[in-house]
């Protein structure tokens, strides 16, 4: 038996959707990398891993909560998408739940930022300290954003994700 495989009229949506959802990732990866590709070989090794490792501990809260929520919003959004009124109500008790949950940890572990540092990564890292807390003060306006971002692909919008990682990438492009 030979059977070719061959793709209905009606794959074509489903393509289109999966696309724009890869090439809104794509673009919040690369946006989130720039200032490392851009900004790594003016400044040097030392301040580049400074900001890493400053970015890296202020966006853990957000980081940890979203790789649970994420894959779960997705699909609890898109059984909404026939009731907008449903997903406003729902999206705004998500949002209000993780604020209330994330911003008192973040704006915590902002105000608590040389000490943490110093337990955390000892003594040599104190420069981490002001990237640190600078970064902290933006990340609830990210947890914003990524709370959108599955929230959106879910309804059926996956073209708000790429404009909002458009916004992003060229944001990051223009502070360079």
């Amino acid at each position: 038996w030979y059977m070719r495989p061959s793709l209905s009229a009606n794959i074509w949506p489903l393509i289109g959707f999966g696309g724009l959802v890869t090439l809104s990732a794509a673009l919040n990866l690369f946006g989130g990398t720039l200032i490392s590709f851009v900004a790594g070989p003016l400044v040097g090794a030392e301040v580049l891993g400074i900001y890493m490792v400053a970015m890296r501990f202020a966006m853990l809260p957000l980081s940890k909560t979203m790789t649970v929520l994420g894959p779960l919003m997705f699909p609890a959004f898109s059984k909404l998408q026939d009731n907008p009124e449903q997903a406003g109500y729902y999206l705004e008790r998500a949002i209000s739940t993780l604020s209330l949950l994330l911003f008192p940890i973040i704006i915590g572990m902002a105000s608590i930022a040389s000490e943490f540092v110093a337990v955390v990564l000892g003594g040599r890292w104190t420069d981490v300290v002001v990237p640190f807390i600078l970064i902290s003060v933006v990340t609830p306006f990210r947890t914003i954003v990524s709370i959108i971002r599955p929230v959106t692909n879910g309804l059926g919008q996956p073209m708000i994700s790429v404009k909002s990682s458009l916004v992003r990438l060229s944001l990051a492009a223009g502070s360079l």
